[in-house]
């Protein structure tokens, strides 16, 4: 997990760094996909990023690929949400977790909803007042 010192929070650029860390691949996608929605990839735009990576899972589903990765991303949201800074846990819940399964069909988000942790499910859930399926 992200490496912390005592009494701090992860920062939204630590948690970018350690996802693209983690998951390169995704991460790829993600810049080109950002590049593409926003014209832009610069790091800056964090909040933008985030929309991106939920895209980017959010296609990922559609294809039915793997959950493994689907789970380790999840822990590592949910790891941002516990030891974040108040900007983390904004930009996961209205960046990430408001984009994430849009448009997936439900038959394909029920296996990633099923996996999908209780503090994310609850926070999708108090934004969109339905599960994806």
């Amino acid at each position: 997990m992200i490496a912390l010192q005592v009494n701090s929070y992860v920062k939204l650029d630590e948690l970018q760094r350690e996802i693209k860390r983690r998951f390169p691949d995704l991460a790829a996608l993600t810049d080109m996909e950002q590049k593409r929605l926003w014209g832009s990839d610069s790091a800056e735009l964090l909040y933008l990023w985030f929309e991106s990576f939920a895209n980017v899972l959010n296609q990922q589903m559609a294809k039915g690929a793997g959950l493994d990765n689907y789970v380790a991303v999840a822990e590592l949201i949910k790891h941002g949400l516990m030891v974040g800074d108040d900007e983390v846990k904004r930009c996961i819940d209205v960046s990430f977790i408001e984009n994430l399964f849009w448009q997936v069909a439900p038959e394909k988000a029920a296996l990633y909803w099923a996996v999908t942790l209780p503090s994310l499910q609850r926070l999708y859930v108090a934004f969109h007042r339905r599960t994806p399926c």
